[in-house]
């Protein structure tokens, strides 16, 4: 929660003040999938991804009128070098976590920059409060 959650709050908490000096901005927030489905043994996880989407919603609420906007980005399964090493242990990994799901492979780290620059640029500035599921479809189902 202190790294996932207080992290959040706490760098907003920082940031608005700025915004408002400078007439308005664009918060991204990053949660995750974890934030609208669930997996085993990560309760902990899921809730403070969970936590920031709504952290968002409120956000988003309570400072419309100073013209901030407040967006989750909520990637899928990313090939991070972390997942990138767990791939190599296990070919059959990427499989089993698109069985029945979107589109059949990992997303990249460029495809979630691109993402989170959508919500910060102008040309989205009709959105807040969204949380946008980057993930090829995975929750989809």
């Amino acid at each position: 929660m202190r790294t996932n959650l207080r992290s959040v709050y706490y760098l907003s908490k920082l940031a608005i003040p700025l915004m408002r000096q400078r007439g308005g901005g664009s918060i991204v927030n990053v949660s995750s999938v974890g934030s609208v489905v669930g997996w085993p043994k990560a309760a902990a996880y899921l809730t403070s991804k969970g936590a920031i989407n709504q952290l968002s919603r409120a956000m988003a609420i309570d400072y419309i009128r100073d013209s901030i906007r407040v967006n989750t980005l909520c990637p899928g399964w990313i090939l991070s070098e972390v997942e990138r090493a767990r791939v190599e242990k296990d070919p059959s990994l990427v499989e089993k976590l698109f069985e029945n799901k979107g589109i059949v492979r990992m997303g990249e780290p460029r495809e979630m920059a691109f993402a989170a620059l959508f919500l910060a640029c102008h040309e989205s500035s009709y959105v807040t409060g969204a949380a946008l599921m980057a993930d090829g479809g995975w929750t989809l189902q």
